[in-house]
């Protein structure tokens, strides 16, 4: 069978088109302000808390990096996508850098979530899942670019197939991820609630915003798919007002999840950045002495693995001093 050439969309007489690009364009305003939001939190916030100047080295960090690249990469896609609705779909253009600035947010979305939460998705879950995952996170820099790759060639019926396909690897690997991180914040959440250890602040707020953006990211993949297959449907068939509203809805729906991941990563880290975790002068966080005996007490816990039922890790070992240790451990989630 030949490969057929698809022709654009059009909207068959007594179909009403619905404007999606109105309500895109909407979001691009509010991802712009968040934009302006993470910046001011990255160049005032954080160097106001930790004492430190505006420099190379204490803004540009990699997580600091990552942070913006979800968020500005989430704006230049939603925008992206908005015109090529607005040209009813027949800008190749608006359409390529629609996908190359998406699978650069997922990319940025899934290397942050990893980085915040590697030291507890270690923690829950074997070294052999642990490193699966980690291959699996690196691979999906492959899976981002195919889809990329499939807009430079002219429609047609297998080039949308193919294009479909590999949008279904990418969404596959980010359930996986989303899977994996979710898992393991529960299972922390958990044992924090069991011991009562709500001292260990660092890991309470990693956890608990990591949960609610891996649930975003189950809600933004829902939305992409039924965009994404109506789309493919209304190229061969022709539109329909069922399929016009389905994919508007899904559409609106994964744009809005990317502001929503965005800010809330941009909440967790005001939320490490508050007065009450002490930095000091060297931007490091000071564990005070009244609290040494809880935060020694729930990373124990948090070191007990679940899955495993495993509990002879501990980090404060034989003649380490503890401070030092809750101290560095803390550091290390925080990274900012």
């Amino acid at each position: 069978m030949d490969d057929l050439p698809l022709t654009a969309t059009q909207t068959p007489t007594g179909v009403p088109r619905i404007e999606n690009w109105a309500p895109l364009f909407g979001l691009v305003g509010i991802d712009t302000l968040l934009l302006f939001w993470a910046l001011y939190t990255i160049f005032v916030t954080e160097t106001h808390a930790k004492g430190h100047r505006i420099t190379l080295a204490t803004v540009f960090t990699i997580p600091n990096v990552l942070l913006f690249a979800i968020i500005s990469t989430g704006t230049a896609t939603t925008l992206a996508r908005a015109f090529y609705e607005l040209s009813n779909r027949t800008s190749n253009i608006s359409r390529t850098f629609n996908v190359l600035f998406l699978g650069l947010s997922e990319m940025s979305y899934l290397f942050y979530s990893w980085l915040r939460g590697k030291e507890i998705l270690r923690i829950q879950s074997s070294s052999f899942v642990f490193q699966s995952f980690e291959y699996l996170l690196y691979s999906t820099i492959v899976f981002c670019i195919l889809p990329t790759i499939t807009t430079f060639f002219a429609k047609s019926f297998y080039v949308e197939l193919l294009f479909v396909l590999s949008i279904v690897c990418v969404g596959s690997c980010v359930l996986a991820l989303d899977t994996y991180f979710s898992y393991c914040y529960v299972l922390h959440i958990r044992d924090m609630r069991e011991v009562n250890a709500a001292e260990s602040q660092v890991y309470a707020i990693i956890a608990k915003y990591g949960l609610r953006n891996a649930v975003l990211g189950y809600i933004a993949v829902v939305g992409a798919s039924g965009y994404l297959m109506t789309e493919f449907m209304m190229d061969v068939n022709g539109e329909s007002t069922s399929l016009n509203i389905i994919h508007t809805l899904g559409q609106f729906i994964c744009y809005l999840m990317f502001f929503g991941i965005g800010s809330t990563f941009v909440i967790m880290k005001l939320e490490l950045l508050r007065p009450e975790m002490g930095f000091d002068s060297a931007g490091n966080v000071h564990v005070k002495p009244d609290s040494k005996l809880a935060l020694m007490k729930s990373t124990e816990t948090v070191l007990h693995n679940s899955s495993t039922g495993d509990t002879k890790v501990y980090m404060f070992k034989v003649g380490v001093n503890v401070k030092k240790s809750t101290r560095d451990l803390a550091n290390d989630f925080l990274k900012v």
